[in-house]
């Protein structure tokens, strides 16, 4: 599967990995069918933040989960686990999970509000939006609705902007390149960033997925966040993320930075929980899950997720 991931305050990796930024302030098209128009995911934003992840199949049916855990089927508030018309809704290691193999795609949310969207491989060169065209070459993926090829980012995600009789969307437009950041501090941030070249756990990766798009990310970044030594954070997550995207888990990666993912209380992460529940909640009727790990939060000792009734 392909893989696209939104995450820390406004970054954007699609899924033939163009890195850019973006803080909108509408719905957008993150990614979807876009020939026949089967299914679409929309990512919803406000003042520059993702608050809700949204899966349209057709006209007629949509589910909405914000970052909290809320989700709304229509109009009406639904709990997890839930399923209706292919499309699977649970908890996840931490994550909220909507599935569908009919459709063949997988969107998680995890407790700091990041979003992955993951495509099976019979949407390669068919999809389109904030995540890019899938077809393997990042020089294509700023390619407009309209079909033009852009340099520029937000030309490229605005014009992928939603807009209805009720909403109509404002053009999103870069945030101010001043720097707030001491001199001091942007020393310690900076160095944080280099641990994806210098530190060993990252350097195992490093054949499967080029660090040097991540450091360079991690910079830029370092005067417009306002966290202090955790700013780096969000790029070293994603590069562990993607690591594991190729089949490398970058084990302990936290234990050489200043980062931990945040967890429910009473949970630790872990760069590798199971996905398959202990219980009988579980949505998937099959006696064998056989899916992959993925990081995300664990009871301590063990690493079966959590599974929390929404």
């Amino acid at each position: 599967m392909a893989r696209c991931s939104l995450f820390g305050g406004d970054f954007i990796n699609t899924f033939d990995e163009s890195m850019y930024s973006f803080e909108g302030s509408c719905s957008y098209l993150l990614a979807g069918d876009c020939q026949t128009h089967s299914f679409s995911l929309i990512g919803d934003f406000q003042d520059g933040k993702r608050v809700s992840l949204s899966v349209y199949l057709g006209e007629f049916f949509n589910i909405h989960v914000f970052v909290n855990g809320t989700a709304l089927q229509g109009d009406q508030r639904v709990s997890m686990p839930y399923t209706s018309k292919g499309l699977y809704l649970e908890t996840e290691a931490g994550y909220y999970k909507l599935s569908s193999e009919a459709y063949g795609f997988v969107a998680r949310i995890d407790g700091s509000g990041n979003f992955q969207v993951l495509l099976s491989d019979r949407h390669f060169n068919k999809t389109c939006g904030l995540c890019g065209n899938f077809n393997i070459f990042a020089e294509d993926d700023f390619r407009t609705q309209e079909g033009i090829l852009t340099s520029d980012p937000y030309d490229f995600a605005n014009s992928w902007a939603l807009s209805s009789g009720e909403q109509r969307c404002q053009r999103a437009s870069p945030p101010s390149s001043m720097c707030n950041v001491s001199s001091e501090l942007q020393k310690g941030l900076w160095e944080q960033c280099q641990l994806l070249k210098s530190a060993s756990v990252f350097a195992r990766c490093h054949p499967l997925v080029d660090p040097e798009p991540f450091v360079a990310l991690c910079e830029r970044m370092l005067c417009t966040c306002d966290q202090g030594l955790l700013c780096p954070c969000p790029v070293l997550l994603e590069y562990a993320r993607a690591c594991a995207q190729q089949g490398m888990l970058l084990y302990g990666w936290t234990d050489h930075s200043s980062c931990r993912p945040d967890c429910p209380v009473g949970m630790e992460y872990k760069a590798c929980v199971s996905p398959c529940p202990r219980d009988c909640r579980s949505l998937h009727v099959s006696e064998v899950c056989q899916q992959q790990c993925v990081d995300g939060c664990s009871c301590p000792g063990n690493d079966f997720p959590l599974y929390l009734q929404i």
